[in-house]
């Protein structure tokens, strides 16, 4: 795959990514407190996501901070 094709499918599934987890962060507040999505670090994440789209540019080496993220 192409840079320029990776950047792109990088940055669009970020996007998609950061949909979810407003909408999982919209069912965390309404929530019981116990389910899956209470747990989940979903301000962080999205956090770091919105970081990375504010980027000129995305590298494969982006996708590893995602993986510091971890499920309290």
């Amino acid at each position: 795959m192409a840079a320029c094709q990776f950047a792109n499918a990088a940055s669009r599934l970020f996007g998609e990514a950061l949909a979810e987890l407003n909408e999982l962060g919209v069912r965390k507040a309404t929530g019981a407190g116990g389910g899956f999505a209470d747990a989940f670090p979903t301000a962080a994440l999205a956090g770091l996501l919105r970081t990375k789209l504010a980027l000129p540019a995305l590298s494969k080496a982006d996708w590893v901070a995602l993986g510091s993220l971890a499920r309290t």
